[in-house]
């Protein structure tokens, strides 16, 4: 596997991830970054760990599985963590009684 990422394969690449490469090569960067980006990269890390802290909480039993509005909260929020982590969501499906017609008005 070369060092070069516009050369490696796909399969290069998903190893190089993997392998938390990325994560090393915009820490190595950060030395030489302005202080407005570092700042700009703190706020975004700030950010996501709100986000993900919230994730969590909506993620609990009787918050998610209270009722359809809650469980589309949760899986809105599972979906923008994976964006933010470039990882595929994994949703909560539906797992509470079915509310009749006439319950529902």
């Amino acid at each position: 596997m070369n060092g070069d990422l516009r050369q490696m394969t796909d399969e290069e690449f998903k190893e190089w991830k993997a392998n938390g490469n990325h994560v090393r090569a915009i820490l190595d960067g950060l030395d030489s970054m302005p202080s407005t980006k570092k700042k700009e990269i703190h706020s975004l890390e700030s950010k996501l760990l709100s986000l993900k802290s919230v994730v969590k909480t909506q993620s609990q039993d009787g918050h998610w599985n209270k009722d359809e509005y809650m469980r589309g909260l949760a899986n809105g929020l599972i979906m923008a963590e994976a964006i933010m982590d470039d990882k595929n969501p994994k949703y909560f499906e539906a797992n509470y009684p079915e509310k009749s017609r006439e319950e529902k008005c």
